[in-house]
């Protein structure tokens, strides 16, 4: 008998729907399995209760320590847009700046665009978003809050945690503006170190009880006027709420039987470095980058208080300008040291194109 190649042809052309269904069949069981298997893998998160401690570190917590885990980096926003596109464009470079330290160091890090509580908003956000972290990462022993107009412009330097030891806040300031004469810039808290511990968390609280938007930060805002050398003069007669920076002095001075012992105040400019005295040698220090100066001599964290990026309507006109040339320049300077590592660099800091070494 011929041998028909057209109904061998045709009849497996009909197979294939019926072969092709099957497999879909075994993929979508397979699928199913797995996730059935890594979700009985998982603990249950909805309903989960908290750890039933605050800072086990000091309790003996040692799951993350033996991965060498013992800082997380903070940042984030309010969650409100920025009133204009140039201002989103800078967060996302901060930002970006932030992830680029981040992993250079294998550090984790977090950032929030939630209000975790509704009555600290703006910069008082930072407050319950570090409380809820140290309850949720029990073992992680310090966390480092960075503001969103604060960037690394020293890629290399590390966090010296081991020299923390004896405390538990550490942060820019002058023990005599703070302790001994308060003034309203005794302290920056742009970029600090909190410890995972309940001194911390009793810090915290007690900040926060002065700064609810609700009850108590108008009345404190006047306090503060009264006791912080500075900061009425500052205010121009206005009535200027209280902010978690002014009232950190405020319980410093006044409750230091509490706090003082377990805060160093760096004199170092090691976690704030105030953008315009930055700016000022700037181009002396891009000339010196060029001749291979060490690491020590660059600004570990550049602070850009008083741009307001992101709504800038109320920053200062005058300085609009130089914020935002200054923040460009010093982006890129940061940039060049995670560029390096790929044999490549900004042409010039003042500008986005880039070039082999």
């Amino acid at each position: 008998m011929a041998f028909k190649p057209t109904l061998f042809t045709k009849e497996k052309k009909m197979q294939r729907p019926f072969f092709h269904f099957c497999m879909f069949l075994v993929i979508c069981v397979g699928a199913i399995t797995l996730a059935n298997y890594r979700r009985s893998k998982l603990p249950a998160l909805i309903g989960a209760k908290l750890p039933p401690a605050i800072g086990t570190v000091d309790q003996g917590g040692t799951d993350n320590a033996a991965d060498g885990v013992r800082l997380m980096l903070v940042t984030g926003t309010d969650g409100r847009p920025c009133s204009s596109a140039r201002g989103a464009e800078i967060l996302i470079r901060s930002l970006k700046n932030k992830v680029d330290y981040a992993r250079l160091h294998d550090i984790p890090l977090y950032y929030a665009m939630e209000t975790f509580d509704d009555a600290y908003d703006i910069y008082w956000v930072k407050l319950p978003l570090l409380k809820k972290l140290m309850h949720t990462h029990p073992t992680i022993e310090w966390f480092m809050w960075v503001d969103c107009d604060a960037i690394f412009t020293d890629m290399t330097r590390g966090i010296p945690l081991d020299e923390y030891t004896d405390y538990n806040l550490v942060l820019s300031g002058n023990a005599t503006a703070v302790f001994e004469e308060p003034d309203w810039l005794g302290l920056n808290t742009g970029a600090f170190l909190i410890r995972n511990c309940q001194w911390s968390v009793d810090l915290l609280d007690a900040t926060m009880a002065l700064g609810n938007r609700y009850t108590t930060r108008r009345d404190t805002g006047l306090l503060l006027n009264k006791v912080l050398r500075g900061r009425a003069e500052a205010s121009h007669g206005k009535e200027w709420p209280a902010d978690d920076q002014t009232t950190l002095i405020y319980l410093m001075a006044t409750q230091p039987h509490l706090w003082k012992e377990k805060t160093l105040l760096d004199t170092t400019s090691m976690y704030h470095n105030w953008w315009v005295l930055v700016s000022q040698p700037l181009d002396q220090l891009l000339e010196d980058a060029d001749a291979s100066m060490p690491a020590t001599w660059r600004p570990f964290i550049s602070h850009f208080t008083g741009c307001k990026f992101c709504h800038v309507q109320h920053a200062d006109e005058g300085q609009k300008e130089a914020c935002m040339d200054t923040f460009d320049r010093l982006y890129r300077f940061a940039d060049n040291q995670v560029l390096e590592r790929f044999q490549l660099r900004h042409k010039s800091v003042d500008t986005e194109e880039i070039q082999e070494i």
